[in-house]
């Protein structure tokens, strides 16, 4: 019995080890993502360009200067990132844009989706053929193609403006007939 005890210390202290050794490399890094009712953006057939940004933060007690490379997984046919590079440089308690822009096919109709899938990975900044650990999130939604829906409180609010409209060009109808008429008489 004593030698299987010391093989379990050995690997309760191997486990205790590479916890330690982990810790250094947790990354704090956090990605944040413009709000999708069901993970679902939602766009009209003759919608042109569509931009959205996500926001790339380094906190949790971040000492150093964290550096993070966004792909496009999934989706590049319709997605992609129109700033100048794809790797951000994130400084501890800093908050980095990263911009996108949707851009609908052409023959797109109501029903069609798009999958779109993004990887967020820390990059380490070191010489070529470096080995190097880093950290990874996946962000996934869907692009729907909708028809537009007016609600009853839009139409009621486009009548009212055109009401309003039409009694103010009907006044100044009047206006200008009543002047007319009294420089007329002089």
């Amino acid at each position: 019995m004593s030698n299987n005890k010391r093989i379990n210390n050995k690997i309760l202290a191997s486990l205790a080890v590479l916890m330690f050794l982990g810790i250094s490399f947790v990354s704090a890094f956090s990605v944040s993502s413009p709000y999708m009712e069901n993970k679902t953006l939602n766009l009209y057939p003759d919608s042109k360009a569509t931009d959205l940004q996500f926001v790339l933060q380094n906190g949790g007690g971040a000492t150093d200067n964290v550096s993070i490379k966004v792909e496009v997984l999934d989706g590049s046919d319709v997605l992609s990132i129109i700033d100048n590079s794809n790797i951000y440089t994130v400084v501890p308690g800093d908050k980095v844009p990263v911009n996108m822009r949707i851009t609908l096919p052409s023959n797109a109709t109501i029903g069609d989706n798009y999958n779109i899938a993004l990887e967020f990975t820390t990059v380490a900044a070191g010489e070529s053929g470096q080995f190097g650990f880093g950290t990874g999130q996946e962000q996934d939604f869907k692009v729907s193609v909708v028809n537009r829906v007016v609600t009853e409180n839009e139409t009621k609010h486009n009548g009212t403006l055109l009401y309003i409209i039409l009694g103010i060009l009907v006044l100044l109808v009047i206006i200008v007939l009543v002047l007319i008429k009294r420089k007329n008489r002089k």
